[in-house]
């Protein structure tokens, strides 16, 4: 399962969520995972063993994503001739089965050579010279196994610094800010605009019995500045709008690590940083993902 927006939204009631599965050929599988998490997917179960050359992709959603708008973008894009795709079913999905299903896939995972992420239920040994996050896998992002939350994570690596101040906005599961502790950091204030994550990220905090993280149930502001790196891992129409306010919330010299973006938004997005005054320094690629480690001049 491969969770997509970090900013979920307000806490939900049963039946809040609501899922689809569609088949697709299997080289179209990447692109229409991609077109599914612009809809506002937020989680996605590929199945490619139920035919030859064919994808089913089972794409999950909350409620706010609005099931007749989904459904009528998703028809028109499987019905273009070019796709051969076609829509097999659409459900409701309790919350108690939303957490059943993030249990039955979360696995311990390997994002990089020095972390391990893996469930509190399960006991792993750490890389040599590295260390293990447990993550209590809830409806918030941020179990290590999506592209974009592996290459924050190797990015976090090549950038944080002993005693650096980390600033973490969307932070979902809360991994990102227990991974820059881990990496040497003195402190971390983790933001997020939906309290399921707040707490989410309150209980991984306790799990790994990590001091020095903040947790806050809002988003970044005009006032959140000076620190010496930042990442946000969102979608692209979440993340492009606050560019100019991760831009000033890191000092001079500082990096900000952006992720949750699509190739095919590479350019448009790239202008957008530069726009904001930020200098891209690398873009990391796994599938149809990018990431970008950007910096603020002195």
């Amino acid at each position: 399962m491969y969770p997509n927006s970090p900013q979920i939204g307000s806490p939900h009631t049963l039946n809040s969520w609501f899922q689809l599965t569609v088949h697709v050929p299997a080289s179209e599988s990447d692109r229409i995972s991609g077109f599914l998490f612009d809809l506002g997917s937020s989680g996605l179960e590929v199945d490619d063993t139920s035919k030859p050359d064919s994808v089913m992709l089972t794409a999950y959603f909350p409620i706010e994503a609005g099931r007749e708008t989904v459904l009528a973008n998703i028809g028109a894009e499987l019905s273009n001739p070019s796709t051969d795709g076609r829509l097999t079913g659409v459900s409701d999905v309790p919350d108690e089965d939303w957490g059943a299903k993030w249990r039955d896939h979360f696995e311990p995972i390997f994002p990089t050579e020095r972390i391990v992420v893996h469930p509190p239920w399960c006991e792993v040994t750490a890389p040599e010279n590295g260390f293990a996050v447990a993550i209590e896998p809830k409806t918030a992002f941020g179990t290590g196994s999506h592209p974009t939350t592996k290459m924050a994570l190797l990015a976090l690596e090549k950038i944080v610094n002993a005693g650096d101040r980390v600033l973490d906005v969307g932070t979902g599961s809360g991994i990102l800010s227990i991974a820059a502790m881990g990496l040497g950091a003195k402190s971390a204030l983790a933001l997020d605009t939906d309290p399921v994550a707040a707490q989410n990220v309150n209980e991984n905090v306790l799990l790994n019995n990590v001091s020095g993280i903040s947790v806050e149930t809002r988003g970044v502001s005009g006032e959140d500045s000076n620190f010496d790196v930042t990442v946000a891992n969102i979608i692209r129409s979440v993340l492009t709008p606050m560019l100019p306010l991760l831009a000033h919330s890191v000092r001079g010299g500082g990096h900000v690590v952006l992720g949750g973006l699509l190739d095919r938004e590479e350019s448009e997005f790239a202008e957008a940083a530069r726009d904001a005054g930020l200098t891209i320094v690398e873009i990391t690629r796994e599938a149809e993902w990018i990431g970008l480690i950007t910096g603020v001049e002195k």
